[in-house]
This record gives C-alpha cells, sequence and structure tokens, in this order.
C-alpha cells in the first residue's frame, strides 16, 4: 500500500540517510584502516597493499555481482552487502582484540568487505524508481538526491575519521563503522519499496552465466551507454590519476602546505553539490540539451588542470575547483537518468553494475601510470602532459555521435534492444 507523498518523501529521507551511514561506513573503514596498519605494523608496504585490496574487487564485482542485484532485488541485495561489509570489518578487531591479526588475515577481510560495494550502490539506485513512483518527484530530482548524497558523505567521512581516530583510535573506529552498516542495513529492510526488477515477472530461464553475458551484451548493444561507460573509463584514468598524483604534487611543490590541498578538493566538492542540486531542481527542462550539458561538463576539466601548470595564486584555485565542481555535479545524475530510461527492469542489475565495472576499470591503472610518469619526467612535464590530454580527450567528445541520442524525453526514449543475449 502506497501512503501519501509526504510519508513517503519521509521514508525516502529515512533510506538516503541508512545509504549514508553506508557510505560513510566504507570512507571511515579507507581512512581507519590504513592508519590501523600504520599503528600495528609501522609498514608502508602493507598499508599500500591494504589500500589495493579496497580497490581490486571492483570490477570483477561490477562483472559479476549484477545477476545478484536483479535475481535478488534491490532491498535483499543491499541489506546482504551491508551486513556483509559488517561482518568483514567487525571480524578486524575481534581478532585482533582476541586470539590476534595477521596480515593476511587482514588482506583477506578488507578484501571480502569491498567484494560486495559495487553490487550494493547498484542495488541502492535500483530502488530510486519506486521511490520515484510513491514520492511523485521527477526522476532527474530524485537521483540527483541519491547522487548528493554521495558527495556530502564524501565530505563528512574523511573528516568525521580525522576526529575521531585520535580519541577511540583506529581499530576502536571499525567497531563504529560495522555498526553503521548494520544500521543502514535496518534502515534499507524497514522502508525501501520492492525494486522493479523484484516486481517484474518477465524474466527469462538463463543460467547465471547467461545473465552476466546478458548485461555485457545488452550494454554492446547500445551504442550510447557503452559510449558513456568508456567515456567515464577514459576519464576516471585520467582524472583520477590527476587527484591521487597530480594535485597533491602540486601543491606540495607550489605550497608546501597539505590543508591546501584538503580545501581544493572541498572547493570541488563543495560545487559538485551545489551543480547536482541544481539540476536535481531544474534538470528536466534540459532533456532536450542533455548532450549539451555533458560535453560542458566534461570540457571544464583540462580547465581546471590548466591553472596547475601555470601555477595560479591560491585564490584562482579555490575558484576554480569549485566551478568546475559546479559544472561537473549535473553529470553523474544526468547519466543515472539515460541509464534507467534505457534499461528494462529486469536488467537493472546487471546492466548498472557492469557499467560501473566498465568506468572504473582503468582507474588502478591511471593512478599507477602517473606515478611512473612523474618519476619518469618530472612533476611539471607530467602535469602538462595529463593536462593536454584531457584536453585532447575534451575536443573529441563533440564528434562521438551515440552522445546525440540523449537528447530525448524520456516518456520518447526506447532501449536499443532489451531481448536476452544469444
Amino acid at each position: 500500500m502506497i501512503d501519501s507523498p509526504q510519508t513517503e518523501r519521509l521514508r525516502l529521507g529515512i533510506f538516503l540517510g541508512g545509504t549514508s551511514l553506508s557510505l560513510i561506513g566504507n570512507i571511515l573503514a579507507m581512512v581507519a584502516l590504513p592508519w590501523f596498519v600504520l599503528e600495528t605494523t609501522g609498514s608502508a608496504v602493507q598499508t599500500g597493499l591494504t589500500g589495493m585490496a579496497t580497490a581490486l574487487p571492483a570490477f570483477l564485482a561490477g562483472i559479476f555481482g549484477g545477476p545478484l542485484v536483479d535475481q535478488l532485488g534491490g532491498r535483499r541485495m543491499s541489506v546482504i552487502a551491508d551486513l556483509f561489509s559488517a561482518a568483514s570489518i567487525l571480524a578486524i578487531p575481534v581478532l585482533y582484540t582476541t586470539i590476534g591479526l595477521e596480515f593476511w588475515q587482514l588482506f583477506a577481510l578488507v578484501l571480502l568487505g569491498a567484494l560486495l560495494d559495487i553490487p550494493g550502490y547498484t542495488a541502492r539506485r535500483t530502488l530510486l524508481p519506486g521511490f520515484g513512483e510513491r514520492t511523485k518527484m521527477k526522476p532527474e530530482a530524485i537521483n540527483s538526491a541519491f547522487e548528493v548524497l554521495l558527495g556530502v558523505s564524501g565530505i563528512i567521512g574523511p573528516a568525521l575519521a580525522g576526529l575521531l581516530i585520535g580519541p577511540m583510535g583506529a581499530v576502536n573506529l571499525l567497531w563504529l563503522t560495522g555498526a553503521g552498516f548494520v544500521l543502514s542495513a535496518l534502515s534499507v529492510y524497514g522502508v525501501a519499496p520492492d525494486s522493479a526488477n523484484e516486481r517484474s515477472a518477465d524474466e527469462p530461464g538463463l543460467s547465471y552465466r547467461q545473465q552476466i553475458a546478458e548485461g555485457l551484451s545488452f550494454i554492446g548493444r547500445d551504442s550510447l551507454l557503452l559510449s558513456l561507460a568508456i567515456l567515464f573509463a577514459v576519464s576516471n584514468f585520467l582524472t583520477n590519476g590527476f587527484y591521487a598524483v597530480g594535485l597533491p604534487v602540486a601543491i606540495f611543490e607550489q605550497f608546501g602546505d597539505a590543508s591546501r590541498f584538503g580545501l581544493i578538493l572541498s572547493a570541488t566538492s563543495i560545487g559538485t553539490l551545489v551543480g547536482g542540486s541544481i539540476y536535481g531542481a531544474i534538470g528536466d527542462r534540459f532533456r532536450e540539451n542533455r548532450r549539451a550539458l555533458l560535453l560542458a561538463g566534461f570540457m571544464v576539466q583540462p580547465f581546471f588542470m590548466v591553472p596547475f601548470v601555470l601555477e595560479a595564486p591560491y585564490a584562482v584555485l579555490l575558484g576554480v575547483a569549485f566551478l568546475s565542481g559546479i559544472m561537473l555535479g549535473p553529470i553523474n545524475p544526468l547519466t543515472v537518468t539515460i541509464r534507467f530510461e534505457r534499461t528494462p527492469a529486469r536488467l537493472h542489475g546487471r546492466v548498472f553494475a557492469t557499467y560501473s565495472a566498465i568506468s572504473a576499470a582503468m582507474t588502478p591503472l591511471g593512478m599507477a601510470l602517473t606515478g611512473f610518469l612523474y618519476e619518469a619526467i618530472g612533476s611539471t612535464p607530467a602535469l602538462t602532459a595529463l593536462t593536454l590530454t584531457a584536453i585532447g580527450l575534451a575536443l573529441f567528445m563533440p564528434a562521438v555521435r551515440p552522445f546525440h541520442k540523449m537528447n530525448v524525453a524520456a516518456e520518447e526514449c526506447e532501449p536499443e534492444s532489451v531481448g536476452p543475449a544469444r
């Protein structure tokens, strides 16, 4: 039974609050785990391996986890992912304070804890159309609310971890992180409606392997979704290398102050929140101009990097970071809305998770190669090379013909192919 839109919006608020606990929990773990390794081992190598363990499962989990979302439904998969993360994280302080914790055990638990992250986030996204029906909110608004929540959690999580590690200690922060995952699971179970794929009754009798192939095949046949996924993969290759290596090196060499690095990231995040919120309020007016909006957002990235090459004053860098965030803010909710429009409900899980896997596939490689590039040719030439490559990508984007297909209103949009893979 559907209650009044006001009551359903309250349930949406509880759902988003629970989701924020899960998101912040992941960020707390990303901060607490390396610190815990440094406290207990003093080894930079083991700290790096621990960080790698959080990124390793992303691609395979996206490819193989999507059918689980469709089979189990968004609500069940969300709950399972949170409880799985809670168990993995809580096992670390339990073992450490009782029988002791070997590094291989820590590595395995961190790997397991990250295993269902993409399926879990995918599952939560599949719940958004159900909330949209109940609250009478437009797709652009509800998708923006979710993406803005990601940004808010990205601001709160690191600051909260920094404040709590000192008085609590890293190992005790992991207890709090695990509890957050449990509360998130309870909130989703209590208020989330069935996702569209849970309500769908037209699922063909496909094996698990065929369902994986169907997700890959669907994206492969939809030129717009495939082009967007590849665009994000290449963009993440460049920008994550910049944020992980180029930006901190530039700030260190020009100013020698780590706090200025944090403020640049905060300015970008705040701008992204502003841009995402604006899109949520008026995004439905841009359905016939989505391509222009996407191109404008990606065109900003090289211009954000240019002032660092030129060693511009810090006030200029802050202003450019904020403005670039505003332009980038609409991109995620816009592309999520397009994915919902073009994907049949029964395929939401496998298509969304596969899309995320493709988008994230090149990120670790980009970070590693950027580091090697800086070591090989020096910081200024390397940053210049990154910037020129990003400009080249931006200039190439208008030539991508499938992007013209995104300028279609939701009620007119039909997926290119919805049949099962052969």
